[in-house]
């Protein structure tokens, strides 16, 4: 296994492809950056961090932003083996991690969110995970939460041509359908949940 740390500033680049291999680990540092024509991050291969990526980025490993923005200047795309992992802290401006992408977002794999750092959360808050400036396509195959919302607080997300946006709602113990009830109404919500629960967190 390898690793390798981008401190604030440091400066990474190639003049074709960097890969990230099976063990590698690149920690990007806030105001850090890489350059090349193509950042791939292979299955077993992980980045994680803020900072700037100038060249287009394919994930089949393991990506998790930082919460002060990781921005890729190019086209971001995730295989089917891909991870994004985002954690939150609560809802204002670098309390969560953001992935920033001036270029397409082509979407696929397993989305992450990791909760255990977030202790208290109001309804009607909203965290922008992915911004891309020339549209998102495709969809995140599944979806994963790890920890547990605060009592009381459920999610859903919103998904449009340029966004991905995770909110917070008020939550009733069995109340699927978010409608304040918990009732047979719910059935057919808890059954989408268990087969899709992207498909689930997006109707």
């Amino acid at each position: 296994d390898m690793t390798l740390q981008l401190v604030d500033g440091q400066q990474l680049s190639a003049t074709h492809a960097i890969q990230v291999g099976r063990g590698g680990q690149l920690n990007h540092g806030e105001q850090s950056g890489i350059q090349a024509s193509l950042l791939q991050i292979e299955r077993g291969g992980r980045i994680q961090g803020s900072g700037d990526i100038t060249g287009n980025v394919v994930n089949g490993g393991y990506v998790k932003p930082g919460s002060s923005a990781l921005q890729i200047q190019g086209n971001f795309t995730q295989l089917e083996s891909g991870v994004l992992e985002f954690d939150f802290a609560g809802a204002g401006f670098g309390q969560f991690d953001t992935l920033v992408i001036e270029g397409e977002a082509n979407l696929n794999g397993l989305l992450t969110l990791n909760l255990e750092n977030l202790s208290s959360l109001e309804p009607g808050g909203s965290f922008t995970l992915i911004s891309a400036t020339e549209g998102i396509v495709g969809d995140f195959s599944r979806v994963q939460l790890v920890g547990q919302a605060p009592a009381g607080i459920g999610f859903g997300f919103s998904f449009d041509d340029n966004q991905v946006v995770l909110f917070s709602q008020t939550s009733t113990l069995g109340d699927m359908n978010f409608d304040g009830v918990a009732d047979g109404c719910d059935v057919e919500d808890f059954v989408l949940a268990m087969r899709d629960p992207l498909g689930y967190f997006d109707a």
